[in-house]
C-alpha cells in the first residue's frame, strides 16, 4: 500500500519537482516534503490561513462589479482557505455574500430574508436569484441610457419649454443650478421657489438647470436610495434629495426613460436638465 502511494505521488508531480521526493522511502515522507514545499511550515500555513480568514471578513461587492465577478472573487478566497484546511459550509458562504452587497441589492436581500430559510438556502440559488435581479436592473439602465429622447440645444439662450402628461400644468419658470460647497462634503444645490404647484405629470426643460430634479417618488421606475444630498431653495432653506434614478417622461414621440433623476420630495415641479442631456449626446427638436 505504502509503495502504491509512492507510485501516485511520483506519477503525479511535474518532473521538475520529481527530485525533491525522488529520494523519500515512504509516501508520508514525500508528502511531507511537498506540503512543506508548496504550502511551507506550520508556522507559515498558519499565518497564510489568518490572512485568508481576514480577506474573507473584509470581502465587499464593488459598485462596478458584477454578481458573477464577485462570486468568482469570493470563491477565490474561499479556495484558498480550504487549501490551508479551513472548510467553509454553504450556509456561512451565503450568509456572507448577503451582508457584503452594495445599496442597490438591499430590496432585493430583504425579499429573500423574508421569504427564505438561510440555514437551507444554497449558494447556487442564492447566485440565480441575485443574477436574475441584477439582469433586471442592467436592463431599466440600459433603457433610459437608449431612450431616444432627442434635445438639441441651438444657442446659449436660455429658455423652457413644458412636457405634459395632460394638456394643463403650470407654466412657471423654475430654474435649479447645482453649486460646489468648499467646506462641505456634500454637494448643495440652488432652487428657485415657484409660485404654485405644476400637475403630476409636468416636466420643464431648462438650460439654466444642471441636473434632473423630481418631487414625485411615483415617477421613478428605479431608485438608488444611497443619495443624500443637501438642496438650498430660493429663501435659503435648505432640503434633502434622497434618492436618485430613472423616471419615464411622457414625449411626442412617446415614453422616454431618463436617468440620473434626483428625487427632491419639497420642489414643486420637475425639472429636466439641458445640460445633463446634452452631456448623454441627446438633441432638442
Amino acid at each position: 500500500k505504502n509503495f502504491k502511494a509512492l507510485s501516485f505521488l511520483h506519477s503525479a508531480v511535474a518532473l521538475s519537482i520529481f527530485p525533491r521526493i525522488v529520494a523519500a522511502s515512504i509516501a508520508k515522507q514525500a508528502w511531507d516534503i511537498l506540503q512543506e514545499e508548496f504550502q511551507g511550515s506550520v508556522r507559515v500555513r498558519t499565518i497564510r490561513l489568518l490572512n485568508f480568514r481576514r480577506d474573507f471578513e473584509n470581502l465587499k461587492m464593488k459598485d462596478n462589479e458584477s454578481v458573477k465577478e464577485y462570486v468568482s472573487r469570493l470563491m477565490g478566497v474561499v479556495n484558498q482557505m480550504k487549501i490551508y484546511g479551513e472548510m467553509l459550509t454553504d450556509q456561512k458562504i451565503v450568509e456572507k455574500v448577503l451582508i457584503s452587497l452594495p445599496d442597490k441589492f438591499d430590496s432585493k436581500v430583504s425579499a429573500i430574508e423574508e421569504s427564505k430559510d438561510l440555514t437551507e438556502l444554497s449558494l447556487t440559488e442564492l447566485i440565480g436569484s441575485l443574477q436574475i435581479h441584477e439582469q433586471r436592473m442592467n436592463i431599466r439602465t440600459e433603457v433610459a441610457t437608449e431612450g431616444a429622447y432627442q434635445v438639441k440645444h441651438k444657442n446659449k439662450q436660455t429658455y423652457s419649454k413644458q412636457l405634459k402628461q395632460n394638456k394643463q400644468g403650470n407654466q412657471s419658470n423654475q430654474q435649479a443650478h447645482i453649486v460646489e460647497d468648499q467646506k462641505q462634503d456634500n454637494h448643495l444645490f440652488m432652487a428657485a421657489q415657484t409660485g404654485g404647484n405644476a400637475s403630476k405629470g409636468s416636466w420643464l426643460i431648462d438650460s439654466a438647470c444642471t441636473n434632473h430634479m423630481s418631487y414625485d417618488p411615483t415617477l421613478f421606475h428605479y431608485l438608488d436610495t444611497s443619495v443624500n444630498a443637501s438642496i438650498k431653495i430660493g429663501d435659503g432653506t435648505e432640503v434633502q434629495a434622497t434618492d436618485k434614478g430613472v423616471v419615464a417622461v411622457q414625449t411626442n414621440q412617446g415614453t422616454e426613460f431618463i436617468k440620473n433623476v434626483y428625487l427632491v420630495p419639497e420642489l414643486d415641479q420637475n425639472l429636466l436638465s439641458v445640460a445633463q442631456m446634452m452631456s448623454n449626446d441627446y438633441s432638442l427638436s
